[in-house]
């Protein structure tokens, strides 16, 4: 669980990001019409950053990174498949690729999965989490101090409260919302304010305003989601004061506005958290306020356009690719595969005739593959280094762990501490030295899939082992590798310099 949470949020965070930077672009172009259309345009961003699921549509902005959360499942696979595609396991070619490996002490004793989890996913978790309790932390004490200053009001009328310690009105309350105002506010004043406060709760506002308090604590190391914050809150109060002079039968502009100078009512505290960004908003509501027109039906509709653009671009996901592929790839020999004109990437073609010879293998000991289970000192050990129709070049590496005769450590000078410590084997390969054999028909490979390039039965997420025959198959299975070369060694059992079988295990 706490290895997928924080990806989670900051997938999140990073959708919402570009959604809040296009609601700000359409705000401007909105900056003529009813308020109104701006701060629904708000729940987009509101649902971006607390949902991670959206519709797909062709107009959307967003990378295809966003995708539904992973389960932790899928996020375990994704680290073993970076540990073993892009070399960060404990032992790990230079960057020359010429075989010849060196130790990472970085990773030592540990997976790259497990390194990347505990160096990087979990103090990043922690300080996210610190920071998402503190902000929960300051509202909860922003609610039991303004409830302090509560102590005392007095009931006005229906859910109307008149308070001597508070600057300005406010809405609190989840399921009876109840309006309170400051004691100073004369009859005729109280009304606008009153008004005021009642479109409020009629839209809903004190639930929506939970909704942002929530989604700004989630997020709260992103600066753009402070700044959506405030522009929403700036939205929502000038929608409210458009509503209210809209209402009424008679130009009462000025006297609101008064009102407003007053009390400085910008300063709002919805469900008891986090006031608004002080008096500054004021200046901005009256001067709304006294310019205000009845729009044009030309405006209104041009505003709903605005809108729905706006939100089908900011609100969705691009529709995926059917053939498109999960790695970054190049061909390992100088044969071409088969590729995908737009994306790049190899795919296999249904309709070829290796794409029928792929199946997921599900097995419980090597015997069940064909292999010996003392494979790694019966089998060559090896880096692969290029592949052509028929044969395939490779660096010979020696496989160390505590089966291997004890002369042979003592030669080396490696102790069972140290392979204990080393995930119990160790890789001797101090140089490079290239070795050619043969392949042919009969040749079987042997290989994990990682990204599910290949196989397309409904089958359980930990069989990804396949078993083929097919030589095509598996140099397309060789170039989903990173740099176009596996990052770790496969086995190798040779006859008379033809390779029998092709084995890839998967190391901790």
């Amino acid at each position: 669980m706490w290895d997928m949470l924080l990806p989670a949020v900051l997938r999140m965070s990073f959708t919402g990001s570009i959604a809040i930077l296009v609601v700000i672009f359409a705000r401007m172009l909105l900056h003529r019409t009813p308020k109104i259309f701006s701060y629904l345009l708000w729940g987009v961003v509101l649902l971006r950053l607390l949902c991670p699921v959206s519709l797909q549509a062709y107009l959307s902005v967003m990378p295809l990174a966003d995708v539904p959360a992973q389960t932790g499942e899928h996020i375990k696979h994704s680290l073993q498949n970076l540990a073993q595609h892009q070399d960060i396991h404990k032992n790990v070619p230079d960057a020359s690729m010429d075989g010849s490996y060196v130790q990472n002490p970085a990773v030592s004793g540990q997976s790259g999965a497990e390194y990347i989890i505990k160096k990087v996913l979990y103090p990043g978790t922690a300080v996210w989490l610190a920071g998402a309790v503190a902000v929960f932390i300051y509202n909860i004490l922003s609610l039991l101090l303004l409830r302090r200053r509560l102590i005392g009001a007095v009931k006005l009328r229906d859910n109307i409260y008149l308070a001597d310690y508070i600057p300005s009105a406010f809405v609190i309350g989840l399921l009876r919302p109840r309006i309170y105002l400051p004691a100073m506010l004369s009859e005729q004043e109280q009304e606008y304010i009153i008004m005021h406060e009642q479109v409020h709760i009629r839209r809903k506002d004190y639930l929506v305003r939970i909704l942002a308090l929530i989604a700004l604590g989630i997020h709260w190391f992103n600066p753009l989601v402070w700044l959506a914050f405030r522009l929403s809150e700036k939205d929502m109060e000038i929608s409210c004061d458009e509503a209210v002079v809209k209402r009424m039968d008679h130009d009462i502009r000025a006297e609101y506005s008064a009102s407003l100078l007053k009390m400085a009512a910008g300063r709002r505290i919805l469900s008891g958290t986090l006031a608004a960004f002080g008096e500054g908003e004021t200046k901005s509501r009256i001067k709304h306020i006294l310019y205000y027109k009845k729009p044009a039906v030309v405006t209104i509709l041009a505003a709903v356009v605005i809108m729905a653009v706006t939100i089908v671009i900011a609100g969705s996901s691009p529709q995926k690719q059917k053939n498109s592929k999960s790695h970054a790839s190049e061909n390992i020999s100088g044969k071409d595969t088969k590729t995908d004109p737009e994306t790049g990437q190899p795919v296999i073609d249904e309709n070829n005739k290796y794409a029928k010879s792929v199946y997921a293998v599900k097995w419980k000991s090597f015997t069940d593959l064909g292999i010996n289970d003392d494979f790694a000192h019966t089998m060559e050990c090896a880096f692969f280094l290029s592949m052509t129709e028929d044969t395939i070049v490779a660096d010979p590496a020696e496989y160390i762990d505590e089966d291997t005769d004890p002369e042979r450590l003592k030669e080396l000078g490696i102790t069972m501490e140290y392979l204990k410590s080393m995930d119990g084997y160790e890789l001797n390969n101090p140089e490079k030295d290239t070795v050619t054999w043969k392949i042919d028909e009969n040749t079987e490979f042997i290989f994990l899939d990682w990204g599910r390039d290949f196989i397309k039965e409904e089958i359980p997420c930990e069989s990804i082992t396949v078993k083929t025959k097919d030589r095509e198959l598996f140099r397309c299975y060789l170039s989903t590798y990173k740099n176009s070369k596996p990052g770790m060694p496969f086995f190798f059992e040779v006859e008379d310099g033809v390779i029998k079988r092709i084995f890839e295990k998967f190391f901790a």
